[in-house]
């Protein structure tokens, strides 16, 4: 059984995302892999303030249950179930989702230039771990540049929201 990370993961993401740390180089082959990297390729790809994304529907933020409520939860669904996938594979061991570093080809004047799951593999090809936590991240990005941002979800109740509409979903399975 593989721990979940995933809330601490999360939790650290906020803080960084209110950090004054500075993180830009302007290096044209920049490593990519603090939770700012992914923040700002999250912004670079959406046009979004990444902290957008924080407590939106039931996957987006810490933790995650029940069906996705619209395409940008389910693009969060996934990325998570991305993540369990490297680690349920030993592609990365334990902590490794979250410090393991690769390269993505990145400039500050055009951050969604050239930026493809194929960079990934190429960037990384003897790195196993990080081509995998780059094809995540970067799909990620670019699932939530075409998902519509629907307000109604943006600090969406777990406890009533997720959890009602799970309560719902069993009563209708029981009683069709």
């Amino acid at each position: 059984m593989v721990m979940d990370f995933r809330p601490f993961c999360l939790v650290l993401l906020f803080a960084l995302l209110f950090s004054n740390a500075s993180g830009a180089t302007g290096s044209s082959d920049r490593i990519r892999r603090s939770l700012r990297d992914l923040a700002e390729l999250i912004e670079c790809e959406t046009g979004r303030d990444a902290r957008d994304y924080i407590n939106y529907g039931c996957w987006c933020g810490v933790g995650g249950s029940e069906d996705p409520v619209d395409q940008v939860d389910q693009c969060c669904h996934d990325h998570d179930h991305c993540y369990d996938e490297l680690l349920d594979s030993r592609t990365c061991h334990g902590l490794d989702v979250y410090d393991t570093t690769y390269n993505l080809p990145f400039t500050e004047e055009g951050c969604s230039a050239g930026i493809q799951i194929s960079t990934c593999s190429v960037a990384n090809s003897r790195n196993k771990c990080g081509r995998g936590l780059c094809r995540c991240d970067v799909h990620l990005a670019m699932c939530l540049s075409s998902a519509v941002f629907d307000p109604n979800y943006y600090k969406y109740s777990r406890f009533i929201g997720c959890s009602f509409r799970g309560l719902i979903h069993s009563v209708q399975n029981v009683f069709p």
